[in-house]
């Protein structure tokens, strides 16, 4: 009878046990016959190990992957099924893998100013690029920053220029342009491929410059299915990719690649919620302008400047040779830049009166130019007259405004002015639409037209001779 009890007792003890344990790693990872498989993958899934482990052995601790060129590698990730354990070799793109071919532009107007940033891609040896339309719409000049040692510099960095340009397309929202001196940091360059196939839930990350970065940005996301929010860019023939992939203002004409860093897509919008938090990007699909930058020639390379401010030529030339002159100031006062020459001098005229006088001629960025005068006689009698307005190709000065004031020794003025300006080589026949403001009553008025009308004649032909100039 004890023996019973005691075998009883014994065979209910294993029982629990075995219950006990049903929990336990050890046992969930066997199967039939007391193995486990495992698999060691690299993150795209291209097997790396594989072996059966028997329930008596611990899983033996593999070492990642090499780093390579394009890939750092992290850690292990695991996962399991009842008998199956996989491990994921995670990893992440290496910043300088792209050094050669991905670069930070910054955009300026005619007086060297910064106006706005955004990205550029090599894709080519000779260092043709491609970025969106809208970074450069704007520009007048405009650099690339490779973060490549400048050798000759020391600088951290290199700055190539971008002077010319062949295709711009802004409903597409593509540019392709040539950079100048790219030997310089060639041996960087990467053939990096594009690739047109993509699927929702691919991994995709963005590369370039978000928020005008001082260093190049790797951002790890996957493709969504929803671009409902795209449907405002859709009427160009462009089409997009949605993915969460980080993309700001400043990551513009970067791109977004998959898993295997083959280019899928130019990085072009970004999508931020009320607190500033972002929400999703779009990227314009690679095929839209893959035959693009395969067809790229140097016949069809023109200036940078011209292409994109057509009918602007003659102010460009005329704004490049002035402010090259040695006494011409650059001039930045809170938002403005302009620059600015004076001339100053005396003389006797005449009726043997002394005199003596300033000029000043204004240029202004955005084709304001304005030149001013001013002359003092010992007599007492002063003289000040403006002429200003926005140079254009097709009108040149005719489109200016003139101001004329002359104040006699004892106080008295007269002042003429006009919008509607006509000039004739005949100073008799110049400046025929003007108002005129005076306290100066007596009979000599007419002499005050004359000397209105011939200092117009003069600052207007001396104006034409300097544009002139530098065509």
């Amino acid at each position: 009878m004890k023996k019973r009890l005691f075998l009883a007792l014994l065979l209910i003890l294993t029982f629990v046990l075995a219950l006990s344990s049903c929990g336990s790693k050890e046992e969930t990872r066997l199967d039939a016959d007391g193995t486990l498989e495992v698999t060691w993958l690299d993150a795209d899934g291209t097997l790396i190990y594989m072996e059966e482990i028997s329930k008596n052995d611990e899983i033996p601790q593999r070492e990642l992957p090499t780093d390579t060129d394009k890939w750092h590698y992290t850690e292990w990730s695991e996962t399991h099924e009842e008998n199956e354990y996989t491990y994921v070799a995670e990893r992440e793109l290496r910043e300088d893998y792209f050094v050669g071919n991905v670069f930070q532009i910054i955009i300026k107007d005619l007086a060297d100013t910064p106006l706005g940033t955004g990205t550029g891609f090599v894709f080519n040896k000779d260092g043709w690029f491609i970025t969106n339309a809208h970074v450069m719409e704007d520009a007048y000049q405009a650099v690339a920053i490779f973060e490549i040692k400048d050798s000759a510099t020391g600088e951290s960095f290199t700055t190539l220029e971008i002077k010319n340009c062949s295709y711009i397309h802004y409903d597409k929202d593509i540019f392709i342009g040539k950079l100048e001196g790219y030997s310089k940091v060639s041996k960087h360059y990467r053939n990096i491929p594009f690739q047109s196939n993509h699927s929702v839930g691919d991994v995709t990350y963005s590369v370039g410059y978000p928020k005008s970065s001082v260093s190049m940005e790797i951002h790890k996301g996957e493709i969504k299915n929803d671009i409902s929010t795209l449907y405002d860019k859709l009427y160009s023939g462009i089409s997009y990719i949605a993915s969460d992939s980080y993309i700001a203002p400043g990551s513009s004409g970067g791109i977004l690649i998959n898993e295997n860093a083959e280019v899928i897509g130019m990085t072009t919008l970004g999508w931020f919620d009320h607190n500033d938090k972002f929400e999703l990007g779009a990227a314009i699909e690679a095929y839209n302008y893959i035959s693009l930058t395969s067809n790229v020639k140097e016949s069809d390379l023109q200036e940078l400047t011209l292409l994109l401010h057509p009918g602007e030529e003659k102010f460009i030339k005329f704004f490049r040779g002035f402010t090259n002159w040695t006494n011409t100031k650059k001039i930045v006062d809170d938002d403005m830049v302009y620059h600015m020459c004076i001339w100053e001098g005396e003389g006797i005229n005449g009726n043997g009166t002394a005199y003596s006088y300033e000029e000043r001629l204004y240029v202004f960025t955005d084709g304001f130019i304005s030149y001013n005068t001013e002359y003092y006689w010992d007599n007492g009698d002063n003289s000040e007259a403006s002429f200003y307005g926005f140079y254009s190709s097709e009108e040149g000065l005719d489109n200016f405004s003139y101001e004329y004031k002359y104040t006699w020794r004892n106080g008295d003025w007269y002042t003429l002015e006009s919008d509607h300006i006509n000039y004739s080589k005949d100073i008799g026949s110049s400046l025929r639409y003007y108002t005129v403001d005076t306290s100066y009553i007596y009979p000599t008025y007419y002499i005050t037209i004359e000397s209105a009308r011939k200092t117009f004649n003069g600052i207007y032909e001396y104006l034409n001779s300097l544009v002139d100039l530098y065509q």
